[in-house]
């Protein structure tokens, strides 16, 4: 399951409060942004992302630059 954050710092901090929860990966910068992934007590494995709007808008314009077979 992937979650979308406002802030992958202030997500990080909070999971580190928790006693309960482990941050399997700590928070790293990706091309649109940053990620973590976090194991609830439950076991359920989440990626936080925080977007980075900047990139994200260059993405959608590469996007929409491609032209595919079908188009």
């Amino acid at each position: 399951m992937t979650m979308i954050v406002d802030s992958i710092w202030e997500a990080f901090d909070y999971f580190l409060a928790l006693n309960n929860t482990v941050v399997i990966n700590k928070p790293k910068e990706v091309p649109t942004g940053w990620n973590m992934t976090v194991k609830s007590p439950e076991g359920t494995i989440t990626e936080y992302v925080q977007h980075d709007p900047v990139e994200i808008a260059i993405y959608k314009k590469k996007a929409n630059q491609m032209r595919f077979a079908d188009s």
